[in-house]
């Protein structure tokens, strides 16, 4: 399945994103010391728990629509059939770019906030943010699984 290779391609892009901007906020602020008031890493903190709710609230949702209206617009569309499954590879590959970016931003966030305040715990969130984005990674099982329930929606 071609798409599954696309959407890992995407997925490892996003991951590897996060990782190479930090790592570069990492190197610019060796040597440097934590501030005093680290407002920005409590702002940081606190998005991070949002971020991996509104992650899974929002690619649910798109995903969900995407079949919503494709099943709408396709009422005579049979489950198997190549136009149904390529619909379903695209509104999985939505919704995991959504997921993901989301997440990614949220991370990006406390990249800056790491090379502004320079305290480690912003690195610690972003790693816990990596987690949660690994966790969305495709596997052909995931997207096979997604499918059929999908396919039992028509």
């Amino acid at each position: 399945m071609p798409q599954l290779m696309t959407m890992k391609i995407i997925a490892i892009g996003l991951i590897a994103g996060v990782m190479t901007f930090t790592g570069v906020m990492v190197v610019m602020n060796l040597g440097e010391e934590a501030q005093a008031e680290p407002f920005l890493l409590y702002l940081g903190i606190a998005f991070a728990p949002i971020a991996v709710v509104a992650s899974f609230i929002a690619q649910n949702a798109v995903g969900q629509k995407m079949v919503e209206e494709f099943l709408h617009q396709n009422k005579d569309v049979r489950a198997g059939d190549d136009k149904f499954t390529d619909w379903m590879l695209a509104a999985y590959q939505t919704k995991m770019i959504v997921g993901m970016c989301i997440l990614e931003g949220v991370c990006l966030f406390n990249a800056i906030c790491y090379a502004v305040d320079g305290n480690w715990v912003s690195l610690g969130v972003i790693a816990g943010l990596l987690v949660f984005m690994a966790m969305q990674f495709p596997s052909e099982t995931s997207v096979n699984q997604w499918l059929e329930v999908q396919e039992q929606k028509v």
